[in-house]
This record gives C-alpha cells, structure tokens and sequence, in this order.
C-alpha cells in the first residue's frame, strides 16, 4: 500500500497508512525531548566515530580523497619549512594541513584535487601561501606526477 502522507513509498505492513519515514519523521516531531537527549548521549556515546566520520567526509569534500595520500608522500612535514606532523601538533595543537597550489579548492565551483595541485603545508606556512607569500615554481608538476604513479 502507498504512504497516504508522502504517497511515495511502500508501507511496511498493509494496514498501515503511512510509510517507516513518515512515522519516523512524526515521531521526532512528537518527541523532541527525547530525540535531543539520545542526541548528547549519541554525541558523548560515539566521539571517536563521529570525528573519525568527520574527517573522513572532510577528506572527499575537501580533497577528492587525496588528502592521506598527500601526507604520505610529502613524507607527513611541511614543504615549506620542513616542520613534521608531531611538531605541529604539539606548537599547535592541529595537524598538517593540505593546500590547493592553483588556489582552486574549498569554495570554488569546480575544484582541483589533482594529486600534483596538492601540497603539505603546517599551520604557519598555510596563511603564507594563501597570501602569496610562498612561490610553488620549485615543487614541480613532474617531480609529483613521478611520486604519484609508484
């Protein structure tokens, strides 16, 4: 039988007038007190998942997948100033950050995660690139392209 309310899906059992999502959907909106409270309990419950999902999703989003395999071959430092992952962090308190060469990254239509537009920068090189301040004609397309392929 089709959902009365979305008319849509299929419900779960024949005597049934509207479908699993819809029930669930006025349930939520019947209940918020409970759904806020399994939401802090899920949010104290699942922190390693949730930050694990986070930066997983924030990799494809952002890189196109590529940012662990940037960090490999960049050796996880810095290739402005050398500085490594744990340096960062502990200066810090953040990791290595991945940058966008030709500048085409976050916020642009269509943008660049060719592993030779990716570059490994530390928290303090980062800005500096982003102003200009850093010059890329020594990281090469080819000297990448041939890190890429091993």
């Amino acid at each position: 039988m089709i959902c009365k309310r979305c008319k849509e899906r299929e419900t779960r059992k024949p005597h049934y007038e509207i479908c699993e999502a819809c029930r669930t959907r006025e349930w939520r909106k019947n209940n918020p007190k409970k759904v806020k409270s399994y939401s802090k309990m899920r949010q104290k419950r699942d922190v390693v998942k949730i930050r694990e999902w986070q930066m997983e999703t924030r990799n494809k989003t952002l890189f196109g997948g590529n940012r662990w395999r940037i960090m490999d071959r960049d050796n996880w430092e810095c290739q402005n100033c050398g500085m490594t992952q744990e340096q960062c962090m502990a200066l810090f308190g953040r990791s290595l950050t991945i940058h966008h060469i030709d500048g085409n990254g976050r916020g642009c239509n269509n943008p660049n995660n060719d592993m030779y537009n990716l570059i490994t920068l530390c928290f303090r090189c980062h800005p500096k690139a982003d102003l200009g301040r850093i010059d890329f004609s020594s990281f090469t397309k080819q000297s990448t392209h041939s890190e890429v392929s091993e």
